[in-house]
């Protein structure tokens, strides 16, 4: 979208034809936001959506694309081309004991999603994007699930029960163009959460671009720096 926006302010929009190309049927894991923005790419942006084309392959020299889309493989060329690559967990947690060995989170570490506490390891916690949970790589649910961590280790160690549970809260700003984002909040009922009742989050707005683009860069240094 930041790059459909650019184009409109270049004045070159019309000499361009955009596609957004999801690996799947689905454009964002809360139900009513990949609603909102399956209408709003097409009908709003005039950006087409190619459903079912997870990238198989980049002949960056020639400027072509392969994917590999259940009717079979298709190659389209293209000028510009923004790929998100492939993640994982570090080999120690995916190829090792730690991780899970089975079902949707294989190879991402094993906890329970409301304790943080490894399933099998009890001495172990996890927080941030190497664990496996149902949401949560974003650094909104990093802040939630870090006292959530620490609590709860302090417990183990004092052999109590656990005080607190991490809900699945996670955040999104969703950048629409320049000066204007949605911030999208749900937790794993996938229900949206919204902290701000004057902020509609369906509708972009200048208050969560300001929170992106000025606010968001103190917290992700105080996190770095271990103060949540």
């Amino acid at each position: 979208m930041l790059i459909e926006d650019a184009l409109q302010d270049s004045g070159m929009r019309d000499r361009a034809e955009m596609h957004y190309l999801p690996p799947g049927e689905g454009l964002f894991s809360q139900p009513d936001i990949h609603e909102f923005l399956t209408s709003y790419f097409p009908d709003k942006r005039n950006v087409a959506i190619d459903w079912n084309h997870p990238l198989a392959g980049i002949d960056p020299a020639n400027r072509r694309a392969t994917f590999a889309t259940p009717q079979g493989s298709r190659t389209v060329d293209y000028d510009f081309i923004h790929v998100v690559p492939p993640m994982s967990a570090p080999d120690m947690i995916r190829n090792g004991d730690l991780g899970w060995q089975t079902g949707d989170f294989q190879g991402w570490l094993e906890v329970d999603q409301y304790s943080m506490q490894h399933r099998r390891y009890p001495n172990v916690f996890g927080a941030g994007d190497v664990v496996g949970t149902p949401v949560g790589k974003t650094a909104a649910s990093v802040k939630a699930q870090a006292p959530v961590v620490a609590d709860n280790l302090v417990a183990a160690i004092d052999d109590r029960e656990f005080p607190m549970e991490w809900t699945g809260y996670t955040s999104c700003p969703l950048i629409t163009e320049k000066g204007q984002a949605m911030l999208v909040e749900f937790d794993f009922s996938l229900e949206m959460t919204p902290s701000f009742d004057f902020l509609n989050p369906f509708e972009p707005q200048w208050a969560p671009w300001f929170l992106k683009e000025r606010m968001l860069h103190a917290a992700y240094n105080a996190m770095l720096r271990g103060r949540v």
